[in-house]
C-alpha cells in the first residue's frame, strides 16, 4: 500500500477517527458526542470504548438553550472563557474539532478539579455558537462587554438586557458580596493578585482578565494558541 493512494487515505483517517474517540472518551464524552465528532457509528463505539467494567456516560444530553438562562454566575463564567478560548482558536487556524479539544484541555487546566463543566458540556455549547453538530442553527452569540471588554455568551442572540448580562462585571459588583465569587476570582489561576485591601465594594477591575484568562476583544488582545 503505498501512501497517498486511496487506501492509505482511508487508513490514516480511520486511525485519526479511531484515535479522537479514544481522547474524547477519556475527557467523559457520550457516546453521541463521539459519534458526531468522528463518524464512527456508536454501536462500534460502545464495543470498542466501553465494556461491563467501564461504561458509557448516561442521561439526558446537554442543552445550553436551557441550561445557560438558569445557570450560576461562575458556570456563566466559565463557559464565557471556554468559548471565547475556541473562537480564538479558530481564528488561530485550528479546526472545529481540534480547536473544541484545545479550548476544553485548557478549560480544564485552568480550572482543575473545581470545573464546573463536564465535556459534554462544552460540545454542546460549542454546536450551540457555531451552528453545528447537534444543533440546527446558530442560537447563542459571543458578545463583547461595552463596559469591560470581556466576551461573553449571550442567552440567546442578544434577548439579555446588554447593561446586565456580562457576568463579570457583575462578578466584580458581587466580589465582596458573594464569598463563592470571591473564592473563583482569587482562587484561579495562581497568577492572580488578590486584592491588598477589602474595604472597597468592588473588586479591582484589572484583577478580572487575570483571574480568568479571558482575553480581551481589542485589536490588541492575544490570539495565540497557547
Amino acid at each position: 500500500m503505498t501512501a497517498g493512494t486511496p487506501m492509505a487515505c482511508r487508513a490514516t483517517q480511520r486511525i485519526r477517527a479511531l484515535s479522537l474517540a479514544l481522547e474524547c472518551a477519556v475527557l467523559g464524552a457520550r457516546v453521541r458526542t463521539i459519534h458526531e465528532l468522528t463518524g464512527l457509528r456508536q454501536s462500534e463505539l460502545l464495543q470498542l470504548l466501553f465494556n461491563d467494567e467501564r461504561q458509557p456516560p448516561r442521561g439526558r444530553a446537554p442543552d445550553a438553550r436551557e441550561w445557560l438562562p438558569t445557570a450560576s454566575l461562575v458556570e456563566r463564567a466559565e463557559a464565557s472563557v471556554l468559548a471565547a478560548n475556541f473562537v480564538r482558536l479558530r481564528n488561530s487556524g485550528f479546526c472545529i474539532t481540534e480547536g473544541l479539544l484545545s479550548a476544553y484541555r485548557l478549560y480544564r487546566a485552568l480550572y482543575g478539579e473545581a470545573a464546573h463543566l463536564g465535556f459534554d458540556r462544552a460540545f454542546d455549547l460549542v454546536a450551540h455558537v457555531t451552528g453545528l453538530w447537534t444543533s440546527d442553527g446558530a442560537s447563542i452569540a459571543m458578545t463583547a462587554c461595552a463596559r469591560c471588554g470581556c466576551e461573553f455568551l449571550d442567552i440567546p442572540l442578544g434577548r439579555l438586557h446588554q447593561n446586565d448580562a456580562c457576568p463579570f462585571c457583575r462578578m466584580l459588583v458581587r466580589y465582596h458580596l458573594d464569598p463563592r465569587i470571591a473564592a473563583f476570582l482569587q482562587g484561579r489561576p495562581r497568577r492572580a493578585q488578590t486584592p491588598r485591601s477589602t474595604s472597597t465594594s468592588r473588586a479591582p477591575r484589572c484583577m478580572l482578565p487575570h483571574a480568568l484568562h479571558l482575553a480581551w476583544t481589542s485589536p490588541s488582545a492575544s490570539t495565540g494558541t497557547g
